[in-house]
């Protein structure tokens, strides 16, 4: 029988994980699984490298934190405020472990000395809270003219100055201040003018500017806020005044419609009372908002001095903070909240117009003020940044623009516009990278970005765009509860995103099949496991290459505990607890970055230890740093592979064979190079090596990955000089050999689909796999 035959070349595996396709359309330069493999702007597909720990590269481990053991659940949070007191050369790390922060000043070559300053959170928690309250929600930290602002759920907005001397940090417990432009209730049609005074009705009069024009420093006790928002007492004419007046002469009150002062006498400029009621004043309402209230405790009776008002008490406090515009921004429920444009931090709740809006003289609303913004439909804002001349707010119902006009925010004009209905409850997954700004919701990964038109950005419109939902939709939606404690960093240098989740969800969507890069799931159960996800507790990374467009995650392997027989922890010991972006390049990467990730960790030498961490060890090894009982080393293998998907040659009928495959490979043992005596001088610290497997057809049996061929080695190196570096740590002068290692290697069996794996799991060895081709034969006939 005559057979058909034909080559195909693989040498791009740009598109990454790819588990939105069938079988039979699967695309071109993806995989339909894999795990702790890297993707190179080139297509290249490189084993990751092991995470290491730092501690002692960046001032030793961090003992400050935590020396004993930190459950799972503790909240880690971790913030890089830069500029610190307007000082462009002092940085700090700001590291929060449960109710206490602490702040690392960040110096060259990734150092972080401790300052020794702490902040306590519980000391500034509102009234009713409980310390595990503070202890169990996060913070959102903002930070602008040198100062540090910090919003959480259950403590007071505060605000943060450092102090170089000692050094030592002043703590401010900020108030949300708003003018009162509602009232209260009294029940009083607007144009009525009652007999009797009712507390409600008095306090609506004196907040519609009905006050005695004379503060002779008399009268009753009331509370007033200073220009840098403390608040005193002072005492103030109450029962006289305007009101008096009116009622003095008509035996009856104002109504909610008039205004006082619009009725003088033209020579003494006294009240007249006779002249005011021959003015119409219609049903509108008066202007309001010359009392000042917090807006958590709304107490009426202590601004005005009128008893017997109900206060209005909030329990919980802004849960996002965000400087833009020379403003400090603050959500809460369905308001945004808005400092005047700052020339003092201590102004930072001030969210209202500077002048008295019931006043004769000056009543007007000017540019730079305060103010506070509703927006209805919001119903709960979880995240506000920073975008062009406004800010995007994240709600769990949606995302809202609110801008102003190109010459930066503005008081008196602005306007809200909803950009997106796909908002989100996890605030944490929110990253800023470049241009776009991405987010996790229950429906997937979304990224928004101004639109573009022919002449650049147009003003206050956006694209928003699903970015999971053709890709890793699956892979996504099987997260499960992990997606609400994800979190998300955005590496400039790489221009890549990572989320850190750390739900158990098994990697291998199709089967790892058996051999070293396998992980090989269990066999499904009778009834369905509780899984539990915590918060600050990540053993899971995605990435998510802007440049190619690609998905590609990690998992992080965690140690044996019988690796310590004394005083033994748990594997669950080790993970990361945050990720935050370095101000400086990380010493050793694979690539130019800046991306440091916060871990807790066991070793013998140091006990419960929380140090920075990143994945730069060439011993390919997870935990590399650590110490055993007799001086060993902790030394974590994992698992790097990817499947690629089926591939049908565009003819799901006919049987093919694929007899011989030709791997490329860059040679590992020509890294490592230094000039000595004139000769280059070759020193691998790691060897090559790299697996393949095929399967045939469309099997999925993750049970017992019966349908996989035995494991191949195909890094084998070519006939080399006598002087060519075998080993790790061996060393060679001379030619480096090779560029490229071209290896032959045959595959049996047949099928109407073929798919490969490559893999490697050992300790000290890794691949740079460049691509592979393929023969094919096929019966000219189905």
């Amino acid at each position: 029988m005559s057979r058909a035959q034909g080559n195909k070349l693989y040498n791009n595996f740009s598109r990454g994980l790819i588990t939105e396709a069938t079988p039979l359309a699967f695309p071109e330069n993806a995989t339909i699984d894999e795990v702790n493999c890297d993707i190179r702007e080139n297509g290249r597909r490189d084993r990751r490298f092991g995470l290491e720990l730092k501690g002692e590269e960046t001032g030793g481990a961090w003992q400050s934190p935590t020396s004993t053991r930190q459950a799972k659940g503790t909240i880690y949070d971790t913030y890089v405020w830069t500029s610190v007191g307007k000082d462009a050369s002092l940085n700090l790390l700001v590291v929060r472990v449960d109710g206490v922060l602490y702040f690392y000043q960040i110096g060259e070559s990734n150092q972080y000395d401790d300052t020794g300053v702490t902040l306590d959170l519980s000391s500034y928690k509102v009234s009713g809270a409980a310390d595990s309250d503070v202890d169990s929600r996060h913070c959102e930290f903002a930070h602008g003219r040198g100062e540090h602002f910090i919003a959480h759920e259950y403590c007071e907005p505060l605000r943060v100055v450092w102090d170089t001397t000692g050094p030592s940090i002043s703590v401010t417990s900020l108030k949300i201040l708003i003018r009162d432009f509602i009232g209260v209730d009294d029940s009083i049609p607007v144009d009525r003018e009652p007999s009797f005074l009712t507390a409600e009705h008095n306090y609506n009069l004196r907040n519609q500017g009905w006050v005695n024009p004379q503060s002779t420093g008399a009268g009753t006790s009331i509370d007033s806020f200073s220009l840098l928002n403390e608040r005193y007492s002072y005492n103030f004419p109450t029962t006289t005044g305007p009101i008096n007046d009116y009622f003095t002469q008509f035996s009856r009150y104002p109504s909610n419609a008039q205004v006082w002062w619009v009725s003088k006498d033209p020579t003494t400029g006294d009240f007249d009372a006779a002249g005011l009621v021959k003015q119409f004043f219609g049903n509108t309402r008066a202007p309001r908002g010359h009392f000042i209230l917090e807006y958590f405790n709304k107490d009426r009776s202590a601004v005005s001095g009128i008893a017997g008002l109900t206060a209005e008490t909030l329990t919980t406090r802004p849960r996002t903070v965000e400087f833009a515009s020379g403003r400090v921004f603050w959500g809460y429920k369905s308001n945004v909240f808005f400092s005047p444009t700052l020339e003092d931090g201590r102004r930072a709740g001030q969210c209202f117009q500077e002048a008295d809006p019931t006043s004769e003289n000056i009543s007007d609303l000017i540019a730079t003020d305060g103010g506070q913004i509703e927006i209805p439909n919001a119903e709960e804002i979880v995240a506000i940044r920073e975008q062009g001349d406004g800010v995007l707010v994240f709600a769990s119902n949606g995302v809202w623009y609110v801008q102003s006009g190109s010459q930066g925010f503005s008081a008196t004009e602005y306007s809200i516009s909803k950009v997106s209905t796909e908002g989100t409850d996890w605030p944490r997954t929110i990253v800023r990278a470049g241009s776009q700004i991405f987010w996790w919701s229950r429906n997937g990964i979304f990224a928004i970005q101004q639109s573009i038109g022919q002449f650049g950005t147009i003003a206050g419109q956006f694209d928003s765009t699903n970015i999971s939902d053709d890709t890793i939709k699956s892979f996504y939606n099987a997260i499960g509860d992990g997606r609400g404690k994800a979190m998300g960093v955005y590496d400039p240098s790489r221009n890549k995103v990572c989320w850190l989740y750390g739900s158990e969800y098994q990697q291998n969507i199709t089967g790892g099949g058996s051999g070293s890069g396998s992980q090989k799931p269990s066999p499904p159960s009778s009834t369905t496991p509780t899984v539990t996800t915590y918060d600050s507790y990540y053993v899971n990374l995605l990435f998510f290459d802007l440049g190619l467009g690609a998905f590609y995650p990690y998992k992080v392997s965690q140690p044996d505990p019988d690796l310590f027989p004394s005083n033994p922890p748990s594997e669950e010991d080790y993970y990361i607890a945050s990720a935050f972006i370095d101000l400086n390049y990380i010493a050793d990467a694979p690539d130019f970055q800046y991306m440091q990730f916060l871990t807790h960790s066991y070793d013998t030498s140091n006990g419960y230890v929380v140090q920075p961490a990143n994945f730069t060890s060439k011993t390919y090894t997870d935990w590399s740093g650590l110490t055993l009982s007799g001086g060993g080393l902790v030394k974590t293998t994992y698992d790097s592979y990817i499947i690629t998907g089926y591939e049908t040659l565009g003819d799901g009928a006919r049987t093919k064979q694929a007899p011989i495959v030709n791997v490329f490979m860059n040679p590992i043992e020509n890294e490592g190079s230094s000039v000595a005596n004139g000769s280059v001088v070759y020193t691998p610290d790691c060897e090559g090596s790299l697996f393949m497997q095929a399967r045939w057809d469309y099997y999925n049996d993750v049970v017992t990955d019966k349908k996989w061929s035995s494991n191949v080695q195909v890094y084998r190196r070519p006939n080399a000089p006598s002087n060519y570096a075998t080993g790790v740590g061996s060393t060679r002068t001379g030619n480096p050999g090779v560029d490229v290692i071209v290896t032959r290697n045959k595959v049996r069996g047949s099928g109407r689909a073929i798919q490969f794996k490559f893999s490697e799991s050992a300790e000290g060895k890794t691949f740079e796999l460049l691509g592979w081709h393929v023969f094919y034969q096929s019966k000219t006939h189905p």
